[in-house]
């Protein structure tokens, strides 16, 4: 679920923070054990308005997204799971077959 609504949040802040990324002003958000973490980096003395922005929209998500985007986000965050499994489990395949060539 916190996937899916970091999905979300990526999506509404592209066109907002637009003129921030043009500054060369950098936001990184992603999701980690403990919660998510936001970092802002660049040479600039806004950088407190650029986080400013990312926690306002952090607040007013609920109000911000559709139940329309909120199922194809919801698509998207599966469709990525499904391939990262497939992946894997065809790179696993391909590891049994070279273990039972070569041992």
């Amino acid at each position: 679920m916190l996937e899916v609504w970091l999905v979300l949040l990526k999506s509404l802040l592209i066109p907002v923070l637009h003129g921030a990324v043009e500054a060369h002003l950098k936001y990184f958000i992603c999701r980690v054990e403990s919660g998510v973490v936001v970092m802002v980096t660049g040479f600039s003395q806004k950088l407190n308005i650029l986080i400013e922005q990312i926690l306002q929209h952090f607040k007013r998500m609920e109000s911000l997204i559709s139940s329309d985007s909120f199922e194809t986000a919801k698509a998207s965050v599966l469709q990525q799971l499904y391939n990262t499994f497939k992946t894997a489990m065809e790179f696993s395949k391909y590891v049994f077959i070279w273990i039972k060539d070569n041992i």
